[in-house]
């Protein structure tokens, strides 16, 4: 995909959380009902952050187990970024850039079973 402007558009600069101990969420974490839910990150990134850089972990023993994320409030379609089990027991990482809204959340959508592993973290974000 092609987005118009730079990524110097995007904000000044990139922060980078660095080499982390710990994921920010865990499976425990999230409301896994195939319904959309809000994730703060306000405790995370500060309120001049344009976009989240964010990485996931996820394994699970079902295939087409979804986890979907957005920015909050979006309600198209094209502006979704997905991903899907394709192997069990075969855990897949993923690295996404979602916009937050002004109070710092974005918003998932998982799949209700069959999840092993949902490790995310916030890796930066630009200001």
């Amino acid at each position: 995909m092609f987005a118009s402007g730079s990524i110097s558009s995007l904000g000044d600069r990139f922060i980078d959380r660095g080499d982390l101990d710990a994921v920010d969420f865990a499976v425990g974490d999230f409301t896994k009902d195939e319904a959309w839910h809000d994730l703060d990150l306000s405790g995370i990134i500060p309120v001049t952050c344009k976009l989240v850089m964010l990485r996931l972990v996820c394994n699970a023993s079902v295939i087409g187990r979804a986890v979907l994320l957005k920015t909050k409030g979006d309600t198209g379609e094209k502006n979704i970024d997905e991903h899907y089990v394709s192997v069990i027991n075969q855990p897949f990482g993923f690295t996404g850039f979602i916009i937050p809204d002004a109070n710092r959340k974005i918003e998932y959508f998982m799949s209700t079973t069959g999840w092993v592993t949902l490790n995310l973290t916030i890796s930066g974000w630009w200001v």
